[in-house]
This record gives structure tokens, C-alpha cells and sequence, in this order.
């Protein structure tokens, strides 16, 4: 899990993914997906830690897997019982609300795969909610992700996140707003996507006035731009210049970055979706990107290729990045000898990923 999340602060996309499927089938081995009756041998603490593991692991899978436009494993996490969250105190409580929130994403990436899904209509298979459109679909989706945010308690609310004193707490509820946040742009982005096909489709072949599904699809499309800019947002508040580290891991900050960057750069093609305030909040992203470029050479490509894809987009000269942001990297590498590394570590990245040995028993 450790290796996955410093890979996906590189472009090493095909071992990033590889790892996240590793940690899940490791820790399936290790029967952390089974529910607590299966697992009774265990003491309480064994079958929290192994839960959380767990839990982690499809969390990462998702992260990986929505970030590269894939569809993540619809794995099942077993919800802690009240007295093992008494227990637990505050985390088995951040546990609970993240579980919840997972499987609202489980029922809107199944939403999106029956709806690609022409085998599954041929059949006769029931669609989510027995809706036909996804955007209708989605409506349902949205109003569970709002209940699921306003049943949050008061000190988990977002407006009262800063008040929040004990700073690993309030870290914990930042990360679980940024997947929030996260989970309403995996659910709008495929409208995002439909809205520019009906921009499209529209201009060629007719020039009448927008339908009301048109106009629904306008308005998801923003809402999808929307959260996008509160993201970026919330890790410009985590960024704490003043501290030696910040609230977040510099890579979750990246991560939510890198997301709503390719949002903001899909804006861009249409002024109705640029607007002034999501130019600034694009502008707020370069700059707290900057603000890592020292942490990774990725950041560096990641800058560079934002500000050259918005330049050809916008039609605008693209910026002189020499003594800033350096020149771009070649296509496929991952800007320093990330093997290397490994190998100086006298680790084989390559045997551990696909080696035959039993991985597992190595591990225990």
C-alpha cells in the first residue's frame, strides 16, 4: 500500500495499478474481507486492524482506478458492529462514515456500468432504481450523497472543520470530504462528458432552443466543474505554507489536485463552463501545484502539461517555463530512475509484482 501510494506520485501508471490489485489479493489472503463472525479466532484488536486494512486497500483500488478513467473492483467492506465502534473510538466512527460513503460509490459506478451495459439490457437486466437514463439515475445518487452529508455530525460538518483542534482528527475529516467531493465528480463526469456531445451534435445539426434534458445535462456538467473547484479549495486550506509538512500527505494533496485539474482543463472548452471564478480557481491549482514541484519530478511534468493542454485549448501562447518548471519529460518515463531506486535498495520491483514465489507466506 506504501509502494502504491509513492507510485502514484510518478507516471508509472501500469505499476501503480498493478500494486493496488497486489495489496487487495494480499490482504484477501489474509481474509481481511471476511466479516468479524468468520474471523472469531481473532482478538477484537486483529479483526479491527485486518477490517481497516482492508478497507484501505479497496480505498486505494478506487483512488487508482477513477483516476485512470477504470472501473474499480465493487468489493463489499464488512460495517463494524456498534460495540466494536465504541471500541474503536474516533477512527472505527471515521471508519463507519467511509464505508457508507463507499457504497454510494459502488451504486453509482454500477449505475454507469449498466448503463454501458448493452448485453445486460438485451437480457432484461434491471437497471438501477428501474431508470433508463443514467442522468436520471443520477438524480437518485445525488440525493444520497446530500443525506449522507447532512448526517454528519455538527464537528464533521465542513464549516466547522477549522475549529477542530486536534489536528489528526481534523485531517481524517478533510480526506473524507475530499472523497465526497470526489464521489459527486465521478458522478456527474459522465453528463460532463454527454453535455459536450450535445454542444456538439447540436451545432451541426440543428439550431433550435435546448430541451429540458439538454438544460439537466447543462447543470450536471457545472455541478461536475463545481466540486472540482471546491476541491481544490479545500487543499489550498490544508496547504499550511507556515508548517514544515501540511495538514495532508503531499501525496492525497497532489492526487485531488491532478482530479480536478483534468476537470477544469475539460471547462475550458466551452466559455458557458469557464466562467471567471472557475479561471481563478484553476489559477489557485497551478500555484499549489508549484507549491510541490520540489517534493517530485511528476509535479513538475503534471505542470507542464496542464499549463501546454489549457494553452492549446485557449488558443494562448504557452508560458516560458525555463528556470521554472523546467523542460517537459519524455513520454513514459517517470522523470528520475524510479527502478533504480529500487535496484540501489536491493529490491526487485518486477520479481515482487510477477514472480511465481509465494508472496504472501513472505509477507507473514
Amino acid at each position: 500500500m506504501l509502494m502504491n501510494r509513492y507510485l502514484h506520485c510518478t507516471n508509472n501508471q501500469q505499476k501503480t495499478w498493478m500494486t493496488a490489485g497486489l495489496a487487495m489479493r494480499i490482504a484477501q489472503s489474509m481474509c481481511g474481507h471476511l466479516p468479524e463472525a468468520s474471523s472469531a479466532k481473532d482478538s477484537g484488536d486483529d479483526r479491527r486492524l485486518k477490517r481497516k486494512v482492508w478497507a484501505s486497500c479497496v480505498a486505494l483500488d478506487r483512488c487508482v482506478s477513477w483516476s485512470l478513467g477504470r472501473t474499480s473492483a465493487l468489493a463489499l467492506i464488512p460495517l463494524p458492529t456498534s460495540g466494536s465502534c465504541k471500541q474503536g473510538g474516533r477512527h472505527a466512527e471515521h471508519l463507519t462514515w467511509g464505508l457508507e460513503l463507499h457504497e454510494i460509490g459502488n451504486q453509482i459506478q454500477l449505475a454507469q456500468i449498466q448503463t454501458r451495459n448493452s448485453l445486460a439490457a438485451r437480457l432484461g437486466s434491471p437497471r438501477l432504481d428501474q431508470q433508463d437514463e443514467y442522468h436520471t439515475v443520477a438524480v437518485h445518487l445525488d440525493a444520497y450523497l446530500n443525506k449522507w452529508e447532512n448526517c454528519l455530525p455538527s464537528d464533521w460538518q465542513l464549516r466547522n472543520l477549522k475549529m477542530v483542534v486536534d489536528r489528526a482528527s481534523r485531517a481524517e475529516r478533510y480526506l473524507l470530504h475530499l472523497r465526497l467531493l470526489h464521489s459527486r465528480i465521478f458522478l456527474y463526469r459522465p453528463m460532463l462528458a454527454r453535455f459536450y456531445s450535445m454542444e456538439s451534435d447540436r451545432q451541426r445539426t440543428s439550431t433550435n432552443p435546448p430541451s429540458l434534458s439538454d438544460r439537466l445535462l447543462r447543470e450536471c456538467a457545472g455541478m461536475c466543474i463545481e466540486a472540482a473547484q471546491k476541491v481544490t479549495s479545500l487543499i489550498t486550506e490544508t496547504l499550511e505554507p507556515d508548517e514544515p509538512i501540511g495538514l495532508l500527505p503531499w501525496w492525497y494533496r497532489i492526487y485531488y489536485l491532478h482530479i480536478a485539474g483534468a476537470n477544469f482543463l475539460a471547462a475550458m472548452f466551452t466559455s458557458d463552463l469557464f466562467t471567471v471564478s472557475v479561471s481563478r480557481s484553476w489559477h489557485d491549482l497551478l500555484s499549489a501545484l508549484r507549491a510541490h514541484e520540489h517534493l517530485s519530478t511528476y509535479v513538475q511534468q503534471c505542470v507542464w502539461t496542464f499549463e501546454t493542454l489549457s494553452a492549446r485549448i485557449l488558443e494562448t501562447p504557452c508560458p516560458n517555463l525555463d528556470g521554472g518548471g523546467g523542460a517537459p519529460l519524455a513520454e513514459g518515463t517517470s522523470g528520475c530512475c524510479f527502478d533504480d531506486i529500487f535496484q540501489d535498495m536491493g529490491f526487485d520491483f518486477d520479481n515482487f509484482l510477477f514472480g511465481t514465489e509465494n508472496i504472501v507466506e513472505g509477507f507473514l
